[in-house]
């Protein structure tokens, strides 16, 4: 009788840490927002530029039901808006091209695991998960955008709201989410791979809130 209690004794629990209870939290608020809406702005610093260079992120992310998406962005030597009214979508300029059906579910993702500045690649002509093979025709969060190993940093204040660091582990990378202890949504990220290092911070950030129709019309040719 002793055998299955020790086996209980030393088999470690899979219970999540409290810091990945606090990163769950927010990323459940933001995966089952039905409208999402941030203000985002971010600094990329290479870690072997010869000439100290730095790039710059800024954009503004519209999210509705049903794949609907709107994007404005610059940096990086882009600029420019991709539209999503749910059935079509296209970078302003281009021709429209049919929406996939994880297009909300992977945005969404990103503002919860990884970057919102990577919005633009995601959903763009070149996005690598539009040309992975195979294609895909699910998104898998898990699978996409693998995270372990979390751990608390310490708390800080971020424009009077009070945020406590989660760090976790991605494929390659190391990520810090500054969560606000109050609404559970994220305020910043720093996310650093061998290459880079990208700190970004989120301003207006709405989850369930009222978004104009208009805004995920698409120009008419």
């Amino acid at each position: 009788m002793l055998a299955p209690l020790v086996l209980l004794l030393i088999v470690p629990s899979a219970e999540p840490n409290e810091a990945e209870k606090l990163f769950r939290q927010m990323e459940t608020k933001v995966m089952q927002a039905k409208t999402l809406e941030c203000t985002y702005e971010g600094k990329v610093d290479y870690k072997e530029a010869e000439d100290d260079q730095k790039d710059t992120l800024k954009g503004k992310l519209l999210l509705g039901e049903g794949n609907k998406l709107r994007i404005d962005f610059s940096g990086m030597g882009e600029k420019g808006t991709i539209i999503s009214d749910g059935t079509k979508w296209r970078l302003i300029g281009d021709k429209n091209k049919e929406t996939p059906k994880w297009l909300g579910k992977s945005v969404r993702a990103l503002m919860a695991r990884t970057c919102a500045g990577y919005a633009p690649i995601w959903a763009a002509p070149d996005s690598f998960l539009r040309f992975m093979t195979p294609p895909i025709t699910e998104f898998k969060i898990d699978e996409h955008f693998p995270v372990t190993d979390f751990k608390f940093g310490k708390k800080e204040m971020i424009d009077k709201q009070e945020a406590q660091i989660v760090q976790y582990t991605g494929p390659g990378v190391e990520v810090s989410v500054w969560i606000d202890t109050k609404t559970y949504q994220p305020l910043k990220r720093v996310f650093t791979d061998k290459e880079k290092t990208l700190t970004e911070t989120y301003t207006n950030l709405k989850l369930d809130g009222k978004v104009d129709p208009k805004q995920f019309e698409l120009p008419k040719d």
